[in-house]
């Protein structure tokens, strides 16, 4: 490329602002940069990321993007979606595999359902036993 046309698309990126592609594509960049780094994170909670840094990272790209830009590029982009489990104003919770541990001590968290059925099944067992 020469630095004529290299020239010519920043201008045009300057007078015209980045094309709506531009923004998904850089979005999609940010969200996977963010989901292989909560993949790789031993720490438990990497997978939120605020909104507000999204917003920060995004302006510094030469992207303006609030809620409701966000909220209509999930909505229209399968690939964002993919990426996305959660979000709402404060916070996007990304597609990890991670799991959230049960405390099973806490009398709130026995209507997990997961739990409750593995209680089942031992409370089942040791009537079988009895």
């Amino acid at each position: 490329m020469r630095f004529a046309e290299i020239t010519s698309i920043a201008e045009s990126n300057i007078i015209e602002g980045p094309s709506d592609d531009d923004m998904v594509e850089a979005l999609t960049t940010i969200l996977n940069h963010e989901l292989k780094s909560a993949d790789n994170s031993a720490d438990m909670g990497d997978n939120k990321i605020s909104f507000v840094e999204l917003v920060h990272t995004m302006r510094n790209l030469g992207h303006v993007i609030d809620f409701g830009s966000f909220k209509q590029i999930y909505d229209m982009t399968p690939s964002i979606q993919n990426l996305i489990k959660n979000f709402d104003k404060d916070f996007i919770t990304l597609n990890t595999e991670e799991e959230i541990d049960i405390d099973v001590s806490d009398e709130a968290n026995i209507d997990e359902p997961s739990q409750n059925t593995v209680d089942t099944m031992a409370k089942r067992a040791l009537k079988k036993r009895t």
